[in-house]
């Protein structure tokens, strides 16, 4: 009876030591690019989010990890200015935060650090993992894989002056950052075709299916509508987009790059980025990763997870996520 007592015993540990192996960890490093005199913020910075994110119902481990110095991920900066605000640079990860005269007199320059770190730039991943924030079902997106095709069809009546290499130097870059999240295979296709002033979703049926994302963008010097549509960019969830560009003349160079900017808008949509903010696609991109290597983390075994919680804990998420979808396909 005690030999089996202790035997109860010996698996009860052990299935408490597993499951506790297989919980989701996640440490977010944010960096302090300031000088050495201010080093004092981030321990009380540190102090406030710990605070908070103990108050959240997270279905998973996570937790800040704020450092000093420079560093490769995201990048706190200080600055002065007349109201306190903050800008987060569109281009990389860096967060400059505004700091005013009264928020140093009041000693609360690190409560605002923590407000904009909680309510900006990891607002949308903490309500994901939040069980207690309802976040609005996703039924544009589609099912993230390892790779995925994108045929993006040029339409038009007669020919414009698409620049390839203005193409490559706007949109590639997203492109290449995205591949961390899901490598993308990009086609671009001119066609010619017959101007038509109304244009039916039905015509779309043969263009559009679900073995990969594909985007319409016509090009025409007179307007065009969608039948029924009161927009010229439209998504059709898990297979594409379509815009309408009226031009007055030939294509200039601005008129591309909004092009671009709206296509790359509809793309993030359908990989399941539907939200604005925050505005660098990079921040984002980063989310999404995270988000999908705990899709996969749930499907792998006990000892899969290890390996991925190990590139987790230095903060390498792309390799996580990479990994994750080779043990994936093993079984």
């Amino acid at each position: 009876m005690l030999l089996l007592k202790l035997l109860n015993l010996l698996c009860l540990v052990i299935s408490c030591l597993c499951s506790e192996n297989d919980n989701f960890k996640l440490a977010i490093p944010i960096y302090f690019d300031i000088s050495k005199h201010l080093k004092f913020l981030i321990p009380r910075t540190q102090k406030l989010l710990n605070d908070d994110l103990s108050q959240r119902e997270f279905d998973i481990e996570y937790q800040t990890k704020l450092i000093w110095g420079p560093g490769p991920s995201y990048t706190i900066k200080l600055d002065y200015g007349e109201e306190e605000s903050y800008f987060i640079s569109p281009y990389g990860k860096t967060i400059t935060i505004y700091q005013t005269d009264f928020l140093i007199a009041a000693n609360k320059v690190h409560e605002f650090i923590a407000r904009v770190i909680e309510d900006c730039l990891l607002k949308i991943e903490l309500d994901f993992f939040d069980s207690g924030v309802i976040v609005p079902h996703d039924n544009v997106g589609i099912d993230i894989g390892p790779n995925h095709i994108i045929d993006i069809h040029i339409i038009s009546s007669r020919q414009y002056n698409w620049d390839k290499a203005l193409f490559d130097e706007v949109f590639q870059p997203v492109i290449n950052e995205l591949y961390d999240l899901i490598e993308l295979d990009v086609k671009v296709n001119h066609v010619n075709e017959i101007y038509k002033p109304v244009l039916h979703l039905d015509d779309f049926n043969s263009i559009l299916n679900h073995e990969k994302l594909t985007f319409l963008i016509y090009l025409s010097d007179d307007e065009m509508i969608i039948s029924g549509i009161d927009s010229s960019q439209i998504i059709i969830p898990k297979k594409g987009a379509i815009q309408l560009v009226h031009l007055n003349e030939d294509l200039d160079e601005m008129e591309q790059i909004e092009i671009l900017e709206v296509l790359t808008g509809q793309l993030f949509k359908l990989l399941g980025m539907n939200f604005q903010e925050p505005k660098s696609p990079f921040i984002r991109i980063d989310f999404m990763i995270r988000k999908q290597i705990h899709i996969n983390y749930l499907k792998l075994k006990s000892s899969e997870k290890t390996h991925i919680q190990k590139l987790m804990n230095e903060a390498k998420w792309g390799d996580a996520l990479r990994l994750s979808w080779d043990f994936l396909r093993l079984t």
